[in-house]
């Protein structure tokens, strides 16, 4: 299940900014070493972060109506 986290002061924030700055409306973190597999983060509140472990099902909201994955699909198959 997505979970939600706020953080303003990571190394990447500034980062994001850029991003939301320039019209990006969904930035990504992928981190296949971690749990929390996929981090998105959103234009309309930048700070809230919408985590995606293992097993759930990723989303793009607005910036990709109707676009999802499962975070498993990102490992090979014996890793999942």
């Amino acid at each position: 299940m997505a979970t939600t986290e706020h953080r303003q002061n990571e190394p990447q924030s500034d980062k994001r900014r850029d991003y939301f700055a320039a019209g990006t409306l969904c930035v990504r973190n992928v981190d296949l070493l971690g749990p929390d597999v996929i981090k998105a983060y959103f234009a309309a509140d930048p700070d809230k972060t919408i985590v995606f472990p293992r097993g759930d099902v990723a989303d793009a909201g607005d910036a990709i109506p109707g676009w999802s994955m499962q975070a498993n699909e990102l490992f090979w198959e014996d890793e999942r």
